[in-house]
């Protein structure tokens, strides 16, 4: 029995070995602006990293955007991605352990009597071409609507999820902060809008982070390759009788 064991072992890990997945392509970016009148200004910045650790995976997207409504524009509107390409290698590959997760900070500031609504959005997914995600989450995050501070901390189980293998994957991460003004009466103080995770800002935040676990698919070839070997052994324990 510990032949098996051991053929049972050798064969898997020979499995594993072929599946390790590749990270390649990662960039981010950050653009927007505002409309429905003269612009005001906006600062922001945007960074991308990812870690590997064994068989687990981590990817992270941190920036800031601040936009002070200075001019009669009505809208302002950003979006801060980062692209990453995943690649499996001859084998699948299965994921588990997934979990997308959100920690930033919004401060509406000013605008003293006007009318409005700030908005966020954040997502994590994983596709490959134009085939629907394998795996996707996004929410929306409570609108504001008054002056205050609000410091988000969320994170999100998703299901596991088996990735086909030679193919590239996109992990498509973003924040997209919004902030509409319905009224803006003459004399009201300036409205500002802040969204900061994890940026020059707000360094200590950790941003949007989509983490999961690669785990070994055994091949069909290498599952027969064992049940031969099993068959074998079984067979000479038989006649050794």
């Amino acid at each position: 029995m510990k032949t098996l064991a051991a053929l049972a072992v050798l064969l898997v890990s020979s499995a594993a070995s072929a599946q390790t997945l590749t990270i390649s392509g990662d960039s981010s970016s950050g653009g927007g602006g505002f409309s429905g009148g003269t612009a005001g200004t906006y600062q922001s910045n945007v960074s991308h990293s990812y870690t590997v650790v064994g068989n687990a995976y981590s990817f992270n997207l941190r920036g800031d955007v601040t936009a002070q409504f200075s001019g009669t524009a009505n809208d302002f509107a950003f979006q801060v991605a980062a692209f990453f390409t995943v690649t499996t290698g001859a084998a699948p590959v299965q994921l588990t352990d997934i979990v997308v997760s959100y920690n930033g900070k919004e401060v509406v500031s000013g605008g003293s009597t006007a009318t409005y609504a700030a908005r966020n959005f954040y997502r994590g997914l994983l596709y490959a071409g134009g085939f629907g995600p394998d795996f996707g989450f996004g929410q929306y995050l409570p609108v504001r609507t008054t002056q205050g501070i609000a410091i988000e901390d969320l994170s999100t189980a998703l299901p596991s999820t088996i990735l086909a293998a030679n193919t590239a994957y996109t992990l498509y991460m973003d924040v997209y902060p919004d902030t509409v003004i319905e009224s803006y009466p003459a004399g009201s103080s300036m409205l500002g809008y802040s969204v900061e995770f994890g940026g020059a800002v707000a360094p200590w935040l950790d941003g949007v982070t989509v983490s999961f676990v690669a785990n070994p698919v055994p091949e069909p070839a290498s599952l027969l390759m064992l049940g031969a070997g099993m068959a074998v052994l079984l067979a000479r324990r038989r006649a050794a009788r």
